[in-house]
């Protein structure tokens, strides 16, 4: 960016109700938005409880979770499949082994990092090569995979530049990258203001504008190949819904009450419409890169 920034609020945990306080400011630049300072890593640990979403086993959650899950992994493994015809895949962050089992049903070699040991250990089970630890302190060895993804991760490293050139490095000539995060131009952000669910605060310490993934992407040698909001989560608006309502009438009946019905079937059924508008316009709730390494594919 430009290196001028702006102070905009304090955020908190407000997934987990957890004590701390943090900062939030915008590049005047690029308009990419950041946490500083950051957490040290022994403060960050606590806000990546065993209960955190990404953890959880699909026999801790409810049969209609579950099912809107496996559709969301064979959504992505479609959307992958379209950018990588086969090969060697490496999923960064791939929690407990949804999307990399599904290429793994498709016949790709697959391959992930997952900094949780409890998703590590389940992805184990599943008998999927996984690595447990820190991606950012994980050697990756160059020209190796037709494909990596980052499903929810850039946002929460340290430094998502140096991660998208060692991304780079590890792709063979012509090979994929595919990462998404929270869009900073969606509906939900300009409704919920500072308590859209896509600030995360502290987990998220970035939330990227199109114009710094552009520079970071530039800065790796790989050129950009499909933008879309094309993974809207609907939970994404459940969690605006939790902020809002525990901010307005505390942590509470009402606020239990208001997410239970906003999390019904019934409500989703009939928000459905306006969640497919706000992907086609462009406003949905996660954006999603395709970027391509030069070379033979």
């Amino acid at each position: 960016g430009s290196g001028r920034t702006r102070f905009l609020w304090e955020g908190r945990d407000r997934i987990h109700n957890l004590p701390g306080t943090y900062f939030q400011f915008a590049c005047e630049g690029c308009g990419t938005i950041f946490v500083h300072p950051q957490p040290d890593a022994g403060d960050l640990a606590r806000h990546y409880p065993e209960d955190y979403e990404a953890y959880v086993t699909a026999d801790r959650e409810k049969r209609l979770k579950r099912i809107y899950n496996r559709l969301g992994a064979q959504r992505k493994a479609n959307y992958a499949a379209r950018f990588c015809a086969g090969g060697e895949i490496l999923d960064i962050g791939c929690g407990r082994g949804d999307f990399i089992d599904a290429m793994r049903e498709r016949g790709y070699g697959v391959h992930g990092i997952e900094y949780s040991r409890h998703g590590a250990e389940t992805c184990r089970k599943r008998e999927l090569d996984v690595t447990q630890g820190d991606f950012e302190g994980i050697p990756l060895t160059d020209s190796t995979y037709d494909l990596v993804t980052m499903w929810h991760v850039l946002e929460h490293l340290r430094d998502p530049a140096r991660a998208v050139k060692r991304v780079a490095a590890s792709l063979k000539p012509g090979g994929c990258f595919i990462f998404c995060f929270p869009n900073i131009t969606a509906l939900n952000r300009s409704v919920f203001g500072r308590l859209w669910a896509g600030y995360d605060v502290p987990r998220h310490l970035f939330t990227f504008s199109e114009k710094a993934v552009e520079r970071m992407l530039g800065a790796a040698d790989l050129a950009m190949e499909d933008r879309r909001t094309f993974f809207g989560y609907f939970s994404a608006f459940n969690y605006d819904v939790k902020f809002w309502s525990e901010e307005v009438f505390g942590v509470g009946v009402v606020s239990r009450t208001i997410r239970a019905i906003t999390g019904s079937v019934f409500c989703r059924l009939l928000t459905a419409p306006l969640m497919f508008l706000t992907e086609k316009f462009g406003r949905g709730s996660v954006v999603t890169y395709a970027a391509r390494k030069p070379g033979r594919t």
